[in-house]
């Protein structure tokens, strides 16, 4: 299948830049290790963060040159688009499971719960003295968990990445100052929305997110959903999308 080919090419054109990641990553945290163990009751926490910016960085860079070349091999729209979506969950779940696996091997040395122990697990609420937890359903719903999240990023900067190739220099301008906007104004529009319409965002995400009922899997579902949408804007602009320089 032609997909399955565009999809390989994807994941072996990302390969050396995750290694490349990982050595720097591995390198920083060590360094962070023995720094906060000279410091007494010291910890660190969500370092999955920065494969979260390293993911972003990748599906914005993931789509202009691989489009020119595929159309250049007369790959067609739609194929190049399911090779490249199907190209992101490989990279998403192995990042998932080695970013477990250093969790696991750095809070051997230092406490360092990830994002999940600090909104779904035992660390909420019991900071002093926490001891990660490694049952099945803990190591499970971490490596599910991120991979949504990661694959929704890599897919959400796809299509960013999308959109800026189609659009002229006032659209790109608008792009980049829009979601801006509504993060910096998003407390005075919940109000707005709250006042005028009974609607709190707030607690929208909250559910959508599993915050209130501790359910990471809706957290999982709404990922999903996210990286469904995303698909879908990235074929429908795809579609029509041409060769720019």
């Amino acid at each position: 299948m032609k997909e399955l080919k565009v999809a390989k090419y994807q994941i072996f054109n990302t390969i050396n830049s995750i290694m490349i990641f990982y050595a720097i990553f591995i390198t920083v945290i060590v360094f962070l290790g023995v720094l906060t163990r000279t410091i007494e009751g010291s910890s660190s926490s969500g370092l999955e963060v920065s494969t979260i910016i390293f993911l972003l960085v990748a599906g914005l860079n993931s789509f202009k040159s691989n489009f020119k070349l595929m159309q250049a091999n007369n790959v067609s729209r739609k194929v190049f688009v399911k090779g490249l979506l199907i190209g992101v969950f490989p990279i998403t779940l192995a990042m998932s499971l080695i970013d477990l696996i250093i969790n696991r091997v750095y809070n051997i040395f230092i406490n360092c719960p990830t994002i999940f122990d600090m909104i779904y697990g035992n660390f909420r609420g019991l900071r002093e003295g926490w001891m990660q937890s490694n049952n099945i359903q803990t190591l499970f719903g971490t490596v599910i968990w991120q991979f949504a999240v990661y694959s929704a990023v890599f897919i959400f900067g796809i299509l960013v990445s999308l959109c800026y190739y189609r659009s002229n220099k006032k659209l790109k301008v608008l792009i980049s100052i829009v979601p801006a906007m509504l993060v910096v104004f998003s407390a005075n529009i919940n109000q707005i929305l709250l006042a005028a319409l009974n609607i709190n965002i707030g607690e929208i995400f909250a559910s959508a997110l599993g915050l209130q009922s501790q359910n990471p899997y809706l957290a999982v579902f709404s990922f999903a959903v996210l990286g469904i949408l995303f698909s879908i804007a990235i074929y429908l602009l795809t579609r029509k999308a041409i060769i720019k320089e």
